[in-house]
């Protein structure tokens, strides 16, 4: 009896080191692949967010300072697009709080307009708050002026707020107006 339960325990000790080290192998593996196509995707939004610019370089350190204000709570991260070497505008990375959770979105701005918002990722309701993720509302956004604030129609602004969404419309709408703001303000002081 106690020698099978001593066989008992090296065998499921065994069984637990070879599942750790497929795992530690599987991860050293997948790793690399999974960063490569973060890499790619996040490439490919920032082409959709200022589809002008050739190049991209994360300045987010360099206003450190501005995002200590807490009108910028919402924006992760600033990258600066350029084209052909000359700077044409930023991407700004923003986390908005939406009815069912954080929504994360791209905002493009170059010289005097909103080039786009992209949502990057949503759970806001089917049918609902996820037609955040639709062009049609996305659209909405292009071309809007960086020096006018960003609104719904029933507030003065250019942005149709979808039915039944409100709370997801106005939450993508805050997090683009914070990124319009920084904007103005880089704009002003640099």
């Amino acid at each position: 009896m106690r020698n099978s339960l001593v066989y008992l325990a090296i065998f499921l000790a065994v069984v637990c080191l070879a599942s750790a080290a497929s795992l530690a192998v599987t991860h050293g593996v997948a790793d690399p692949l999974i960063q490569q196509y973060k890499a790619e995707q996040r490439a490919a939004a920032l082409n959709r967010a200022l589809p002008a610019a050739d190049t991209y370089e994360d300045v987010t350190e360099e206003y450190s300072e501005y995002l200590e204000d807490p009108a910028f709570a919402d924006i992760d991260e600033i990258t600066r697009a350029y084209e052909g070497g000359n700077p044409i505008g930023y991407v700004f990375t923003v986390s908005a709080t939406g009815y069912e959770a954080r929504i994360a979105l791209m905002v493009g701005a170059s010289r005097d307009e909103i080039t786009a918002v992209r949502i990057l990722d949503q759970a806001e309701t089917p049918g609902l708050g996820a037609r955040i993720a639709e062009e049609e509302f996305q659209g909405q956004f292009s071309g809007l002026s960086a020096r006018e604030q960003i609104a719904t129609v029933a507030d003065g602004g250019q942005i149709d707020a979808l039915t039944g969404a409100t709370e997801s419309t106005l939450a993508v709408i805050a997090g683009a107006e914070q990124a319009r703001l920084l904007y103005e303000k880089i704009r002003e002081e640099g």
